[in-house]
């Protein structure tokens, strides 16, 4: 998937978190949030960008890339629950010819008709999921660090 079009998905899903929160406060600074946050994804985020590409791919020989992407299509749908229908050889075969060349597009689309798929990695940590768990504002915790660092600053002193 190109960065702008990932990019883009990213703030459509931000967006689309941002506006389960209940509390019209914690709403609009979680879509502050994830407006500073798509900010510097564009600006920065490249590098970041292209390793979990490269994180995710799984490189086989060119002679190999039709029954690899036959065996990931079968293993996708079959974990998912798809109807046994979707996993006949015909039905497998059509859906592959429909997209050859757009495997990615394929994956992508089957992602969004089996959205339990995507499966959090318990290792990594989710940008989105410490915006939700702090949308309601700062923690205690970041608030009492941030005060023992307050500078009292009287603003009437003239130099």
């Amino acid at each position: 998937m190109k960065k702008a079009k990932c990019e883009k998905r990213l703030e459509k899903c931000m967006k689309s978190k941002c506006n389960e929160i209940v509390n019209p406060s914690e709403r609009e600074e979680c879509h502050s949030t994830a407006k500073l946050f798509s900010f510097g994804a564009n600006m920065i985020a490249c590098p970041a960008y292209q390793e979990s590409q490269k994180e995710a791919c799984e490189c086989v020989a060119t002679n190999e890339v039709a029954d690899a992407n036959r065996a990931r299509l079968v293993h996708f749908l079959t974990e998912n629950g798809a109807p046994e229908e979707e996993l006949e050889n015909q039905e497998i075969d059509d859906l592959l010819a429909k997209y050859g060349g757009q495997e990615p597009t394929m994956f992508l689309r089957l992602l969004k008709k089996y959205p339990n798929a995507l499966k959090p990695d318990p290792k990594k940590n989710n940008f989105m999921d410490d915006v939700m768990k702090n949308a309601g504002g700062m923690k205690e915790e970041t608030k009492k660090k941030m005060k023992e660092k307050e500078i009292l600053v009287d603003e009437h002193v003239e130099l």
